[in-house]
């Protein structure tokens, strides 16, 4: 399904969407020679009827008068629960890090799976209940829900 080294995003975006990466490409403008941006697949996703809303893993706010930064807390709900709720409801791409590298893979909200177009493989997030970092670490969640 890959259309290039550098395609993670527009592939995880494609999958979800469930269209062809060279389509996806053709409605973004480019093949993506030096890559893609999220925000370019977002405009398409919102273009194809996609609501895309990012949920970040462990959101934090800045008061740039003190510098001083805090988590954000979330009615009872810890920041980690409040991201794992998320993604039991909907399908969606996961940005994050394979390794010391940006990566983005889809997110199957049905079987808890990962699945990474770049190889073509399927793994399962959760462990225990807990995100499993081994082979992925997930850092924001592009839910994307269809509209009607």
């Amino acid at each position: 399904m890959k259309l290039n080294s550098r395609s993670c995003v527009l592939d995880a975006f494609a999958y979800i969407m469930c269209y062809q990466p060279d389509y996806v490409a053709e409605l973004v403008g480019h093949q993506g020679p030096e890559g893609f941006h999220t925000q370019e697949l977002i405009e398409v996703a919102l273009a194809e009827g996609w609501a895309v809303t990012p949920i970040e893993r462990f959101p934090q706010a800045t008061n740039w008068e003190t510098e001083k930064t805090r988590s954000i807390s979330f009615k009872g709900e810890d920041r980690e629960e409040r991201f794992i709720r998320h993604l039991k409801k909907v399908d969606g791409v996961l940005l994050g890090q394979r390794g010391p590298k940006p990566h983005a893979v889809a997110w199957d909200s049905s079987s808890f799976e990962i699945y990474d177009p770049s190889t073509d493989t399927r793994f399962l997030l959760f462990q225990d209940g807990k995100i499993d970092q081994w082979m992925f670490h997930p850092e924001i969640f592009l839910r994307m829900d269809e509209r009607a």
